[in-house]
């Protein structure tokens, strides 16, 4: 797999899991073990109270798929666009994806 292929499909799958926890409503329908209502993993333990746990999470559903395709995306038109370096794509990519994953959450 090309590091191309590699950034289309984080966009795509991104893309995809966008709509996914749009559809399913921003991550609130998710009642998955480990997840609270709210679409966040658990900091500690399982329980919704008390304790350390039960707040939301910077990594949940919205906040992995906005990385993912930020991610995948920029870094595709960087290396497909101009001549720049894997490195500088990959590190270009990764800065729209934390920014974005910033943003949703």
């Amino acid at each position: 797999m090309t590091l191309q292929s590699f950034f289309l499909l984080c966009f795509f799958v991104g893309l995809f899991w966008s709509a996914l926890t749009m559809l399913a409503g921003g991550g609130h329908a998710w009642h998955l073990p480990g997840f609270v209502h709210h679409g966040g993993f658990h900091v500690h333990g399982h329980g919704h109270g008390g304790g350390r746990g039960g707040g939301l999470s910077a990594i949940n559903p919205s906040t992995v798929a906005a990385f993912l395709a930020w991610f995948g995306g920029v870094g595709y038109l960087f290396i497909h666009h101009s001549a720049t370096w894997a490195a500088a794509a990959v590190g270009a990519g990764t800065l729209a994806g934390l920014g974005a994953g910033a943003v949703v959450f």
